[in-house]
């Protein structure tokens, strides 16, 4: 099943991927990138509106049968466990001896002392990796 990358200037379904999306065949992945949107100029007002109107063109997608991404972007383990996320705290845990001194990453870095499932978190991003690797996922 094909996914679809939607960043917060490719709100149309009139052109580009969206152009031709079936919502029987295709899952849309609406990406809220901080780093994206870092890259343009915007103002602060105009950053919340582009993710409110992100936020009601998913909506507005959804009711037109799309699917939702199926990974929960709340979990780090399990079948159902977002691959970003479990992805994020693993890429943490590597590079703690490069980024761990950052003062920007300290809040990050305490909230993941404060994980207890860590052992599983790597296991479950070799898993991710090997997926990735092997087309699967």
């Amino acid at each position: 099943m094909p996914t679809i990358w939607v960043f917060g200037d490719q709100l149309n379904t009139r052109i580009g991927a969206l152009a031709s999306a079936d919502p029987d065949r295709d899952t849309i992945l609406m990406i809220e990138s901080r780093a994206a949107l870092r890259t343009r100029p915007f103002h602060r007002q105009r950053l919340h509106f582009v993710l409110a109107s992100m936020r009601k063109f998913a909506a507005a997608l959804r009711q037109a049968g799309f699917r939702d991404c199926r990974f929960d972007p709340g979990r780090r383990v399990g079948d159902d466990a977002c691959p970003f996320t479990t992805l994020y705290w693993d890429f943490l845990d590597r590079h703690r001896g490069r980024l761990g001194d950052n003062v920007r990453l300290a809040r990050q870095y305490a909230t993941l002392d404060r994980l207890s499932d860590m052992d599983e978190v790597r296991n479950r991003a070799d898993q991710v990796v090997e997926a990735f690797g092997e087309g699967r996922l």
